[in-house]
Protein backbone atom coordinates (compact mmCIF):
# COMPACT_ATOMS: atom_id res chain seq x y z
CA UNK A 1 0.00 0.00 0.00
CA UNK A 2 2.71 2.52 0.96
CA UNK A 3 4.39 1.71 -2.01
CA UNK A 4 1.65 2.22 -4.31
CA UNK A 5 1.52 5.72 -2.52
CA UNK A 6 4.70 6.65 -3.16
CA UNK A 7 4.85 5.43 -6.89
CA UNK A 8 1.52 7.68 -7.09
CA UNK A 9 3.04 10.72 -5.68
CA UNK A 10 6.28 10.38 -7.70
CA UNK A 11 4.17 9.90 -11.28
CA UNK A 12 1.98 12.86 -9.82
CA UNK A 13 5.25 15.21 -9.01
CA UNK A 14 6.40 14.00 -12.71
CA UNK A 15 3.04 15.29 -14.30
CA UNK A 16 3.21 18.29 -12.27
CA UNK A 17 6.39 19.52 -13.55
CA UNK A 18 5.37 18.53 -17.01
CA UNK A 19 2.04 20.89 -16.55
CA UNK A 20 4.34 23.43 -15.19
CA UNK A 21 6.84 23.39 -18.50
Amino acid sequence: FINTIKLLIEKYREWKNKQSS
